[in-house]
């Protein structure tokens, strides 16, 4: 009777032959004298968290919708540092580009994570200083406003 044990489910991920790639795993029981199946994980470090991925396109796809999220958030922090820093009195408050909060050992992954960086880094200075733009265009408009007044 089979008690359920694998092998590769108590590996930590500790000991890896290849930076990014978790230990392989045993599926089931092997009849004496036949090769083991072992699979090839990918791990990517999600907010402190390891997450285990089947293959690197897997793994460029979840890339892909996180780089996404992103981007869409760099628009919205930068419109709010551009309200931030109009509204400051003297000293402008520090404004933080936003960073992927990603990392992987995994060479495909790393080059995408790099370039996407950049992107999103892209994104925040242009929406930056869109936004910037747009609110000094407001606050002159009040400010014509009230002088007529």
């Amino acid at each position: 009777m089979a008690l359920g044990f694998q092998f590769g489910a108590f590996q930590s991920v500790g000991f890896q032959d290849e930076p990014g790639v978790a230990p392989p795993v045993v599926l089931g029981q092997t009849p004496a004298g036949r090769r083991t199946r072992l699979r090839r994980r990918f791990v990517l470090e999600v907010e402190g968290r390891d997450v285990l991925f089947e293959s690197v396109e897997t793994l460029l796809a979840f890339l892909t919708a996180r780089v996404a999220r992103e981007e869409r958030a760099a628009v919205k922090v930068a419109q709010r540092d551009a309200r931030r820093i109009l509204r400051a009195r003297g000293q402008p408050p520090q404004v933080v580009v936003p960073r992927i909060a990603v990392e992987t050992q995994v060479e495909e992954a790393r080059i995408y994570l790099e370039e996407a960086q950049a992107r999103v880094d892209r994104i925040y200075r242009n929406a930056l200083g869109a936004a910037l733009a747009r609110e000094a265009e407001e606050l002159e408009d009040i400010t014509a406003i009230a002088g007529m007044l």
